[in-house]
């Protein structure tokens, strides 16, 4: 009919159809443009000081992303602690990072937990907190925000060239900690003055999620022009504590995580106590710099009932502590074994053409 008008009109589920297919198409482009990654206090010393990020191992099939780029850093697409991966912390660290100067260098991707999460629902679970997820997963929240830079390497060197500010957070409420973690922005204020990278303090959480001008430089400032000595806390890692504690993590957490890989390179043969699967182990630890554990491994196999493949497998990706995950954590010792121990389970990764342990399982079924 003439004059009538002919325009679709699009109803509300299409719209939001729409809407969320254009959001997934510009979220899985790679890396966003500015993207944050959120650290403890401690860790963010550790990064400034050395001016590199250590990254994590990808060991399971969520964390993945091919079989060429077996480490990543996670960052989020908000700026705010209250969302996503950040909440975790009281007192932390913001660090602004250029996704652009990233891109040239690495490959991201946004994180789809959602596809890994299937199998903890159960629609019969009405728990308003848990809103259908079991009690194993209620932490979760329905949308993510996580992203991941992946490398082909464990560390990212040069670390001030992808950051293009800093923003500390501490939490005032939690009196125990509060002068040792203003002790430590104050560090963090000073490495950042060295690596002329853009810092603010703050001490209110709004003020810090909204990055306003509300901060505490003045302060800090007035703190470090005082004289305050950078902040190195040698009283723990000097304790008798400290020291039986590494003995204990290099002597069981290393030298299982190296059985476990060794027990699938090998096919499940040191068990057997086959000479060729020996002479493995020796030529492998020597290439990765890793012999002083051969005593200690040796023995371990020798004094041990044995592991099926898909056992070594499961231990490596079970959950998100794996051990194999951790070892660039601020809790292992500063000495680049576990570094070393992460390249090696990407060296048997690569051997069977795969990207992660969920995968590796199904080899040998």
């Amino acid at each position: 009919m003439t004059g009538q008008n002919n325009t679709y009109k699009l109803g509300i589920s299409e719209i939001k159809q729409m809407v969320s297919e254009c959001i997934k198409k510009i979220i899985s482009e790679g890396i966003s443009k500015l993207t944050y990654h959120f650290a403890s206090l401690d860790s963010c010393v550790k990064i400034l000081s050395k001016n590199e990020f250590h990254l994590t191992m990808s060991s399971n099939k969520a964390d993945a992303k091919d079989n060429k780029r077996f480490f990543y850093l996670s960052t989020q697409r908000s700026r705010s602690k209250s969302i996503s991966y950040a909440r975790k912390f009281g007192s932390c660290v913001r660090i602004q990072l250029d996704g652009d100067a990233l891109g040239y260098n690495y490959k991201g991707k946004p994180m789809d937990y959602w596809q890994y999460k299937q199998k903890y629902y159960d629609p019969e679970y009405t728990d308003v907190f848990g809103k259908g997820f079991t009690k194993s997963r209620r932490e979760h929240q329905d949308f993510e925000m996580e992203d991941r830079v992946f490398s082909y390497k464990s560390v990212i060197k040069n670390a001030n060239k992808y950051i293009t500010r800093i923003d500390v957070y501490l939490d005032s409420s939690r009196e125990s900690t509060i002068e040792r973690e203003r002790d430590m922005a104050t560090t963090i204020y000073m490495l950042c003055r060295r690596l002329k990278i853009n810092v603010f303090v703050y001490n209110d959480l709004n003020a810090f999620n909204s990055m306003s001008e509300k901060n505490i430089n003045a302060e800090i400032e007035n703190e470090y022009n005082s004289g305050s000595q950078p902040y190195i806390d040698n009283s723990y890692t000097n304790s008798e504590r400290y020291k039986a504690l590494n003995g204990f993590r290099k002597t069981n957490t290393y030298v299982t995580i190296l059985k476990h890989l060794f027990n699938i390179l090998t096919h499940g043969k040191i068990y057997k106590k086959d000479k060729e699967a020996f002479d493995t182990i020796s030529n492998v630890l020597k290439q990765f710099g890793l012999e002083q554990y051969k005593g200690d491994l040796i023995n371990q196999i020798i004094h041990s009932y044995g592991t099926s493949f898909q056992e070594s497998c499961e231990l490596l990706t079970s959950t998100t502590n794996a051990p194999i995950r951790k070892l660039n954590s601020i809790e292992y010792p500063d000495d680049n074994d576990s570094t070393k121990i992460m390249e090696l389970g990407a060296y048997v990764l690569k051997k069977f053409g795969v990207s992660n342990f969920d995968d590796l399982k199904n080899v040998y079924l």
